[in-house]
Parts: C-alpha cells; structure tokens; sequence
C-alpha cells in the first residue's frame, strides 16, 4: 500500500474516533460551568459560568478593556448542545451595543468542554482546570 492510502487511513480512524467520543460523551448543564478563556493576538477573553445561571465576562487588550455580568441559558436540540448568553456585549465589534450570543458547546478530543465561536478560524473559549 502506497504512503497516499495509509495516510487516509489514519485520517479516517482519527475522524471516526474524534465523532465515537463526541458522541459517547455528551455535554450537560453541569459540565458547562467554570471558567474558560480565550487568548489571541488583539487581547484575552475570560468567561465564567456560575450556576445560578449569571455569567461575567472580561476582556482585556492594550486599547481597551471591558467587564460585564448577565444570565445565561443552555439548550440541547436535536444533539447540538448551545450556551446563549443574554444581554452580552460584543468586544471585537462594539462596545456599546448588547445582543445574544448563542455559541455551540463540544469536547475536544481530551474530553474538555469548550465554547466554539469560529469553527473556520479554530477560534474557541476552553475550559480552564478546576
């Protein structure tokens, strides 16, 4: 067999294990409170999720800075698990205007939760260690 088909083969296997443990361990309500956060190059992003449904949130960069605190909610429709964070200020756009942010919740390959904002740009808040 050619390097070509091995290759493919083992992209295959780690894509199926990837969607098994996905798959075998789902996300609940429990599992998404704590913190995360989010490191780039225009600043860092912090995210706690507390369990009477409230969250704050921080951003921090060498322009600007911002704090704020809302509710949340969390929703499981057709196996897609989803954070919707109400009331939430969006530092990347505007610091002035307030909307929902409805983001998708996963684990990665490792089993941590982590909010997915731009699949595309593997842009994502992870979960710190308790």
């Amino acid at each position: 067999m050619d390097g070509t088909g091995c290759k493919m083969k083992k992209i295959l296997f780690l894509l199926l294990l990837n969607i098994t443990i996905g798959c075998a361990n789902p996300v609940h309500k429990n599992d998404v409170i704590g913190q995360y956060e989010a490191v780039y190059k225009r600043g860092v992003e912090i995210l706690q999720v507390n369990s009477d449904m409230t969250y704050h949130y921080s951003f921090k960069s060498s322009e600007n800075s911002l704090v704020q605190e809302g509710k949340w909610e969390f929703e499981i429709e057709n196996g897609r698990a989803t954070l919707i964070f109400h009331d939430f200020i969006f530092a990347h756009y505007s610091f002035e205007r307030k909307g929902m942010w409805i983001v998708d919740v996963s684990r990665n390959m490792g089993g941590r939760v982590r909010l997915i904002v731009n699949p595309d740009l593997r842009y994502e808040f992870k979960k710190t260690p308790s």
